[in-house]
């Protein structure tokens, strides 16, 4: 379902798609911003509601589900496994949901 689509997003302008916003959800992995508004496991009391609106790199390659790890920056942090399980964190969200821009800073 990937869609090649260019548009950026600051870390704070994507803080406005959190699951306070269920028309419009929207989360990031490896800088690549996914549309999971029709996901209910982003929606308010979803498993992983705490990924709405936020960059949850470090926390699918840490495999962790503290919100305190939510956002944290992954520069150096990864081991090679840590990125290749990434890596098909995103192939797997890539047949699931729309890709719909990328982080800029």
């Amino acid at each position: 379902m990937t869609t090649n689509s260019s548009e950026g997003y600051t870390l704070k302008r994507l803080r406005s798609y959190d699951s306070n916003n269920p028309k419009s959800i929207k989360f990031a992995v490896k800088d690549i911003v996914y549309d999971v508004t029709d996901s209910d496991s982003f929606q308010r009391k979803g498993p992983y509601e705490m990924f709405s609106g936020r960059d949850s790199t470090y926390c699918l390659a840490k495999m962790s589900m503290s919100p305190h790890d939510v956002g944290k920056d992954t520069s150096g942090s990864l081991t090679e496994k840590e990125i290749e399980d990434l890596n098909g964190w995103i192939k797997y969200f890539d047949e699931k949901y729309e890709r719909c821009g990328v982080i800029i800073e």
